[in-house]
């Protein structure tokens, strides 16, 4: 039923590249020139079957030994989907403050509205002092993430493969699943029910991001996922500051799977280069083919584009949610100041 429903939704929408005549794109980064010529004729296959077959074939990588324990292997597993989505968001030290200000909007906003949701917060990198803050006052589960079972590049935090595993983890056990960057605040809690909507055909639903793909994905990840860069030359990138999945087989089996074997594998999501990479050109004028890495946004992206052709059909509604980088609130502090002046425990 839920492939069905992608087939009748599944529109073809071809966006002709940026111009009729070749588009240069020069690869600067590392002191290495090598121009990419692209012409108008590179496309999607004509049908959603088509696309689905060539992301199935996009290589498991080194993730095989590991795919078992994350529910990755046929047949999935069924089990019921709660009405609504366990939360979860992950922060080591330098983002805790960052973190502490969305809980604030979260409790604030969300929690206000569905009292009874669950959230899950993962230390990446806590002191012990930070730890016992959020089991304190954060009203929610507090995990350790076990960096010590998966291969050494998931410790790489600026790397956000451990972000795609945490999801997967959470989705094997929930079924449904909202991520929540530390940055991320909610602007218009009227829309969650719209997003509701659009999950449930497309099984997930992302933040928008806008870099376009060609920029923001180093080369080595398109030759891992046997993919034509000059497909994504003017596609823009989702952002996974925010995401919300439902599990389902096709879920598993066209998103996740392909997108968790990735952050597994060294050399798809995260490369030697990975970390001169992690800033991007802020004006257009600067860009250039593989001129940063947006890690596993851009590995999404081009899942999500090859499956559907389109860009907007997975989008959060506008102003559901922000990214506010940087902005920082001492909740735990003020909390503790509120009940030593009620006299009470948190």
């Amino acid at each position: 039923m839920f492939e069905a429903s992608l087939q009748r939704h599944y529109k073809r929408k071809d966006i002709k590249l940026i111009s009729e005549l070749p588009v240069a794109w020069t690869y600067q980064s590392y002191n290495v020139t090598n121009t990419l010529t692209c012409w108008s004729e590179s496309k999607f296959a004509p049908t959603f079957e088509e696309n689905k077959k060539i992301v199935q074939q996009y290589p498991n990588g080194t993730s095989v030994p590991y795919l078992a324990d994350f529910g990755l292997l046929q047949p999935y597993r069924s089990m019921a989907v709660p009405k609504l989505p366990v939360f979860v968001t992950a922060a080591s030290s330098n983002h805790y403050l960052e973190s502490e200000a969305m809980l604030r909007d979260f409790h604030n906003k969300f929690l206000a509205k569905y009292n009874n949701t669950k959230l899950i917060y993962y230390d990446i990198g806590l002191t012990e002092i930070e730890r016992n803050q959020v089991q304190r006052y954060c009203h929610c589960e507090v995990r350790i993430f076990p960096f010590d079972k998966y291969p050494v590049h998931v410790r790489l935090l600026k790397g956000y493969t451990w972000k795609v595993l945490i999801i997967q983890i959470l989705l094997n056990e929930f079924g449904y699943v909202f991520w929540l960057d530390a940055s991320m605040r909610f602007i218009n809690m009227n829309l969650f029910d719209e997003l509701e909507v659009q999950v449930d055909k497309y099984g997930l639903s992302s933040w928008d991001f806008g870099y376009s793909l060609a920029v923001t994905i180093d080369p080595e990840t398109y030759q891992f996922l046997k993919e034509d860069p000059c497909l994504f030359v003017n596609k823009p990138s989702c952002g996974t500051g925010g995401i919300l999945v439902k599990r389902s087989n096709f879920t598993l089996e066209y998103i996740m799977r392909p997108w968790v074997s990735c952050a597994l594998t060294f050399g798809c999501m995260v490369n030697n280069r990975s970390q001169q990479m992690l800033h991007c050109p802020p004006s257009p004028k600067n860009w250039a083919l593989g001129a940063c890495q947006r890690y596993e946004q851009a590995v999404l992206s081009i899942i999500l584009w090859r499956l559907y052709g389109r860009y907007d059909v997975v989008m959060f509604p506008k102003r559901f949610v922000d990214a506010r980088r940087g902005d920082q609130f001492q909740y735990f502090q003020m909390l503790e100041k509120q009940n030593a002046t009620n006299g009470t425990k948190s």
